[in-house]
C-alpha cells in the first residue's frame, strides 16, 4: 500500500506552499474542530484513489472523476449543487492566481508529470466555465499500485462547513 508523505515532510524537503483561497463569506464563521468531512459522506471514495495505467492522460482522467465524484466544483457560489459538467472540468499544473477562484487549495510548486513515466504530481482541477472552486490534488506512482491520489483539502472541508 502505498503510504503518503507528510505536507510538513515535503514542505520542510522542498519548500512547498499551500495556497488556500478562501471565499470571505467563510472567514466570518467560527472554526469548527479540525476534521475531514465530505458531504455525502456515506458515497465518497476512500483515500487514496487508484489509476493503474501510468500515463498523465490516465492519471488526469481519474482526477476528473474524482472532482465529480466530490462535487467538488460548483458552478454557482448560491447554488452549491449546479456542478461543473464532466466534460468542462480540466486540469493544469499552471499557478492560478487566488484572486481568480472563490474556494478550493491547491500545494506549491506545482509538478507536472513526465507523459509515460512520471512518479509525483501536483495540479489543479478545475472548471472552464466558473471561477468558483479549484480542487488540487497530489498523485504518487508505485509499481504496485498505480497512481494514489488525494484531494487537497479546502479550508471548508477541513471544517465540515
Amino acid at each position: 500500500m502505498a503510504r503518503r508523505p507528510s505536507f510538513s515532510f515535503i514542505a520542510a524537503a522542498l519548500g512547498v506552499t499551500l495556497v488556500v483561497i478562501v471565499a470571505s463569506a467563510l472567514v466570518d464563521r467560527p472554526a469548527a474542530p479540525l476534521q475531514v468531512e465530505v458531504a455525502g459522506a456515506a458515497a465518497s471514495p476512500a483515500f487514496p484513489v487508484h489509476a493503474q495505467d501510468r500515463n498523465r492522460a490516465a492519471l488526469e482522467e481519474r482526477v476528473i472523476a474524482l472532482a465529480d465524484e466530490l462535487e467538488a466544483l460548483p458552478v454557482s457560489h448560491e447554488d452549491r449543487e449546479q456542478l461543473c459538467p464532466l466534460n468542462d472540468i480540466a486540469i493544469t499544473y499552471e499557478r492560478i492566481p487566488p484572486s481568480r477562484f472563490e474556494l478550493g487549495a491547491y500545494i506549491e510548486p506545482l509538478v507536472r508529470p513526465h507523459p509515460t513515466q512520471g512518479t509525483h504530481a501536483l495540479g489543479i482541477a478545475y472548471c472552464r466555465r466558473s471561477s468558483v472552486a479549484i480542487m488540487g490534488f497530489e498523485a504518487l506512482w508505485s509499481d504496485d499500485e498505480g497512481w494514489s491520489i488525494w484531494p487537497v483539502p479546502s479550508p471548508e472541508d477541513l471544517h465540515g462547513h
